[in-house]
């Protein structure tokens, strides 16, 4: 088994020390479309590189990283900018229990990687946690209702209320069939940056 990386802990760091630092209402409310002549000086001026501009605009950033700026296929205005960083399967039974442990592993390697960047999660856990929050926006995640659920492994960020920056949201997600009697498993991990507007009773 080797898993499948997208985006490295240590290529997440340096992409949020960028965010850390960027205009983000002017993300939120979207790019110009492609065919309009501030379109790339919009994407410069982030530092990305505009890779496909069908539906939802993906960028490359300027550590070799890409990222989806997803407007429910609309363009604008991003609802959020997200991408899968990590995944691993198996179809081999006895695998199954190293799958989801690497998937954790992985994961918490992610948390601290966004952790010196963002500083402590405003909350991080699993499936099964007494105190495992609602989400504070519809879409950024269901509440698990049992142990082996999704989120299996959640940590998100909330900016302070006078902060426009957005809420990060760091999900493991495990394959249903990894808890089934046929043979396999599959593991991913994801972020998600939302907007601060959504950041709830958490703010």
């Amino acid at each position: 088994m080797e898993a499948v990386v997208e985006m490295s802990p240590d290529a997440l760091r340096l992409d949020l020390a960028d965010f850390w630092r960027i205009d983000w209402p002017t993300v939120w409310a979207g790019p110009p479309l492609p065919v309009d002549p501030g379109f790339e000086e919009w994407c410069a001026r982030f530092g990305w590189k505009p890779q496909t501009v069908e539906n939802d605009l993906k960028v490359l950033t300027r550590h070799g990283t890409l990222w989806k700026l997803s407007a429910r296929g609309l363009w604008r205005p991003v609802v959020q900018v997200d991408q899968g960083m990590w995944r691993l399967e198996t179809s081999v039974k006895e695998e199954e229990e190293e799958v989801v442990a690497a998937g954790v592993a992985a994961w918490e390697e992610y948390v601290r990687a966004v952790s010196e960047v963002w500083g402590e999660p405003s909350w991080s856990g699993g499936a099964g946690d007494e105190d495992f929050p609602d989400s504070p926006a519809k879409g950024m995640w269901r509440k698990p209702n049992s142990a082996q659920g999704n989120p299996y492994r959640l940590a998100f960020w909330v900016p302070p209320v006078e902060d426009t920056g957005p809420v990060v949201v760091l999900i493991q997600g495990v394959a249903h069939y990894t808890w089934e009697p046929v043979p396999g498993a599959g593991s991913s991990i994801r972020i998600s940056l939302r907007p601060a507007a959504e950041r709830g009773e958490h703010g």
